[in-house]
């Protein structure tokens, strides 16, 4: 089975990660400056099909979210708000 997708997998450094990145779910984030955790979860990430599979489908699927039709309705909906 081929899939289009990656699992993103960053360190926790900004706070808008958690607005991009639900954690195990489409993709993973790891405490900051544990590179250890890190590479065990990119261990676990490689090794295991069904899991990276998941993430990656549950990546595709989450990244429609920010599509340019999508964020450009919110904007045009902020607008109309204002006075």
């Amino acid at each position: 089975m081929s899939i289009i997708g990656r699992v993103p997998i960053a360190f926790n450094n900004y706070s808008s990660l958690k607005d991009i990145i639900n954690n195990n779910i489409n993709g993973i984030i790891v405490p900051s400056k544990k590179e250890g955790r890190f590479s065990n979860k990119l261990f676990k990430l490689m090794n295991n099909n069904s899991f990276r599979i998941s993430l990656a489908l549950n990546a595709v699927e989450s990244s429609k979210f920010n599509s340019i039709e999508n964020i450009g309705q919110c904007w045009i909906k902020l607008f109309d708000t204002l006075p």
